[in-house]
């Protein structure tokens, strides 16, 4: 990459980071808990390594809450179509 296109990446990371900020701050005054912020951000296909420095924690707390809540959407839908 030349440098021209490592700084365009450096900046448009840097937006990144302060929209995703911005959304989770929304989320968190209207009353959501971090667990909202993580899989409001996840949809939003941030990984959890960028979701964990936009929210100041760790990539592990944001990993375990994407997985506690897709296990939990598995077992919603299983006893929905009768399983």
């Amino acid at each position: 990459m030349t440098d021209i296109s490592l700084e365009v990446n450096r900046k448009l990371d840097s937006i990144l980071l302060l929209l995703a900020g911005a959304a989770a701050q929304r989320i968190a005054d209207a009353g959501g808990k971090q667990k909202d912020q993580i899989l409001t951000l996840s949809r939003a296909n941030l990984d959890p390594a960028t979701i964990a420095k936009v929210l100041a924690t760790t990539r592990n707390t944001v990993s375990v809450a994407i997985s506690k809540h897709t296990a939990a959407t598995k077992r919603s839908a299983a006893r929905a179509n009768g399983g």
